[in-house]
């Protein structure tokens, strides 16, 4: 009796098929994979370009929204004679925004770098975990999170802008107050300006603190 010769491909066919090579599955049709170097299909593409177009079209029409109504509060202040009122009341805030995000964005990143140094330098035992600022990698995200930090604080305390130009421009009253001899000027302008700083200055200890 004469044996047939062993033939390897359909025996590796044959284990690819109890292997469930060749099987579909059990919930629906079998799955195909997309051949090599092409994306995903039509639909996906499409999906991407409508929420594209769509986030554009929101931003252009906020911005033209935002554009129309600074040019018609700039027609009726430049009409009154009051260009340089309106001027400083759009330009203000973001000058604020702008100087309180630098230094808030400084001293926190100061803080946390220091942080992160100590904590490098520290000596731990044996499976004790590295905390997030030992890390090289976040070490070096900590002036992103600082700046990101900072810039959301400062467009809270940019509000006060008011505030900052009424002490700047305040006069003096003259008249003293019977308790401390201060001008009443201090109560009105200097006052709020201080305790408006001391917010800002906890905020940013907290801050620190917690990082």
């Amino acid at each position: 009796m004469s044996r047939r010769p062993l033939d390897v491909e359909e025996l590796f066919r044959d284990l690819t098929r109890q292997r469930g090579g060749g099987k579909r599955p059990p919930n629906g049709p079998r799955r195909t994979e997309p051949p090599a170097g092409q994306g995903p299909g039509p639909g996906v593409d499409f999906s991407r370009r409508v929420w594209l177009v769509g986030m554009l079209g929101f931003a252009l029409f906020l911005g033209t929204t935002m554009g129309v109504n600074v040019w018609t509060e700039w027609l009726w202040f430049d009409s009154l004679g009051q260009a340089d009122t309106f001027r400083t009341r759009l330009l203000a805030p973001w000058a604020l925004f702008g100087a309180l995000t630098v230094v808030g964005a400084v001293w926190l990143s100061a803080n946390l770098l220091f942080a992160a140094r100590r904590v490098a330098d520290a000596k731990a035992f044996p499976g004790q975990r590295v905390p997030w600022l030992g890390r090289f990698g976040m070490r070096a995200a900590v002036p992103v999170f600082a700046l990101a930090a900072a810039a959301l604080m400062a467009a809270g305390a940019a509000g006060a802008w008011e505030t900052v130009l009424l002490w700047r421009a305040g006069q003096a009253f003259g008249v003293e107050d019977p308790i401390f001899g201060k001008d009443v000027a201090h109560y009105v302008w200097e006052l709020p300006l201080w305790r408006w700083g001391l917010s800002i200055a906890w905020s940013w200890l907290l801050l620190a603190l917690a990082g």
